[in-house]
């Protein structure tokens, strides 16, 4: 029981530092900062691995208990698991935040490109007199 216990601490701690690196990712974004997105998405994938190790073994754990015990654990884990669901929350929350900014970065994005290539072909037919638009100069300007 209490290793359970301590592995649901464990797993609280892991969430609030995926919070912790969520939180920099979220700023790296919206700073348009790849290199600090990467460092904290990194840092973030360290955290789930821990998270997916600690909760096999949980699991591994709760399947060597009986029934009884097992409802024992989940009455007495409860305001920990309840913690871990909010933090849960928050993550997902997070995470939709940043998926969102960096959508409208790459709409923005793809917007300039098309204004680019506009500007580019408007500015090609100005240089290119033999160009079908009849733009150019003729060199008695």
């Amino acid at each position: 029981m209490e290793i359970i216990f301590e592995n649901l601490k464990q797993q609280k701690n892991c969430y609030q530092q995926l919070l912790i690196h969520l939180g920099e990712q979220q700023e790296a974004v919206a700073n348009q900062d790849d290199e600090g997105l990467m460092n904290a998405i990194k840092k973030k994938n360290e955290y789930v691995q821990a998270l997916h190790k600690l909760e096999q073994e949980m699991n591994t754990r709760l399947d060597q208990m009986g029934d009884s015990e097992r409802e024992k654990v989940a009455r007495e884990t409860e305001t920990l698991r309840g913690e871990i669901v909010l933090s849960i929350e928050k993550l997902i929350a997070g995470e939709e935040e940043s998926r969102k900014a960096i959508a409208q970065q790459r709409d923005e994005l793809e917007d300039q490109i098309k204004q680019f290539k506009k500007t580019k072909n408007l500015f090609k037919g100005y240089q290119d007199p033999s160009s079908s638009k009849g733009g150019g100069f003729k060199g008695n300007a």
